[in-house]
């Protein structure tokens, strides 16, 4: 069995492999579809002699509905405040939140690149524009990388949204990912790196899940389908498992124009620029 901790060197190797990949996928026509692709590769110099590598997304705009809300003028809002207390909700709850269930929301993905979940909520519901902005870095402690990000309610001049919120939100891209326990382990506490207050994916079972995933693809790849020359990337297979989990996709065409750009000889990818 592959020993599925990976040190910060690996990280960095498949890093730099990865975002080399995905230049060369952006070429490719369904570069368009929408996932998270644009990663780059940044320089940790805190790491080591030579600096770690960890990976960065350009922030992204998702626009999400905001249930409970009432459109009003600014001076009605003045004299309700309690209104501006109402927190998102993805129509679905937390088990130990409320007593009924209620349907799941379908998602609309537009070509401009904003991701728009609609419901069938009356006038009562609004549509709330949000800032992600993702980041992955390498965890010493864990053996492996880490997804952190932050969430901005727009509507309310760029705050930060609350633990309860995200977590809503979170709950409804399980729903409609069929991620089965929704990555409960949301968690909180600064970047290792930029020292902003962010959310993190805790990794507690990041390798027994990844364990068990590489060994579905290798069972249905044939063991790479018997290409000798084929890398094997853990980031992408882990990439794969965890972007599910807050809300985007990963189609298995894109996870093989991936792979294949992934087992190019080196000197023909495109080289990542950590700068």
């Amino acid at each position: 069995m592959t020993q599925l901790g990976w040190s910060q060197e690996e990280f960095n190797e498949e890093a730099q492999r990865l975002v080399s990949a995905l230049k060369g996928l952006q070429k490719s026509s369904s570069a368009s579809q929408e996932f998270l692709r644009d990663w780059l590769l940044e320089v940790d110099a805190k790491v080591g002699h030579h600096g770690g590598f960890f990976l960065k997304h350009p922030s992204v705009t998702r626009i999400i509905v905001c249930v409970g809300h009432q459109e009003t003028t600014e001076t009605e809002e003045e004299d309700h405040p309690e209104e501006k207390e109402d927190a998102f909700c993805d129509d679905t709850i937390l088990q130990d939140d409320a007593e009924v269930m209620a349907e799941p929301i379908a998602v609309d993905t537009g070509i401009d690149g904003k991701s728009r979940y609609h419901s069938d909520h009356s006038s009562s519901s609004v549509l709330c524009e949000t800032r992600w902005h993702f980041s992955i870095v390498y965890s010493n402690t864990w053996k492996a990388p880490i997804l952190y990000f932050t969430v901005e309610n727009m509507s309310d001049n760029f705050s930060p949204c609350p633990r309860s919120d995200v977590l809503q939100i979170l709950t409804t891209f399980s729903h409609y990912n069929r991620v089965e326990d929704a990555w409960e382990f949301l968690s909180h506490e600064e970047h290792p790196i930029s020292r902003i207050p962010s959310f993190f994916l805790h990794p507690c079972q990041t390798l027994e899940r990844l364990q068990t995933l590489l060994k579905m693809q290798s069972t249905t790849n044939g063991t790479n389908n018997g290409n000798a020359d084929s890398y094997d990337c853990r980031l992408l297979s882990w990439l794969s498992m965890i972007l599910p989990s807050v809300g985007y996709s990963f189609p298995s065409n894109l996870f093989q124009e991936l792979q294949e750009q992934l087992s190019l000889p080196s000197k023909e990818q495109p080289q990542g620029d950590p700068s």
